[in-house]
């Protein structure tokens, strides 16, 4: 079994858009389940002072990161328009040429950019362990 290619972005809240934010998270989320396939699983976290948030995406492969990029590129412009990138990081390959551009450009913008490619190994759990609720 190959990796997964994860794919974690870190964004700041600008100034009284939260409500904003949490709409277009859902709409956001919404629009992924139903259209990327591919995408194993999608997360965000949010920090206690709720001004930063981070989203996980597990792709099945970069490819699927790419053909997120486009599909999503509306949505995602707009989350843009109230937050700011903070940080961008690429686990388990090489980015495609979609997202591998987004990366460049950002990285030019002066966001820090990490791409880990090489996958040592790992598993994965596609169920509850024992004793735990389904």
């Amino acid at each position: 079994m190959t990796a997964p290619f994860i794919f974690v972005t870190t964004h700041t809240l600008g100034d009284g858009v939260l409500d904003e934010y949490l709409a277009q998270d859902a709409e956001f989320h919404a629009f992924l389940e139903e259209n990327e396939p591919d995408l194993l699983d999608y997360q965000v976290f949010m920090d206690e002072e709720q001004t930063q948030v981070t989203l996980v995406f597990v792709f099945r492969d970069a490819a699927a990161a790419d053909r997120h990029m486009q599909l999503a590129g509306e949505l995602i412009a707009r989350g843009l328009e109230i937050t700011e990138t903070s940080r961008l990081e690429v686990y388990g390959g090489n980015p495609g040429p979609v997202l591998g551009a987004v990366l460049t450009a950002n990285a030019d913008a002066g966001v820090p950019v990490s791409i880990k490619a090489l996958a040592l190994g790992g598993f994965s759990r596609t169920r509850p362990a024992r004793g735990e609720a389904a």
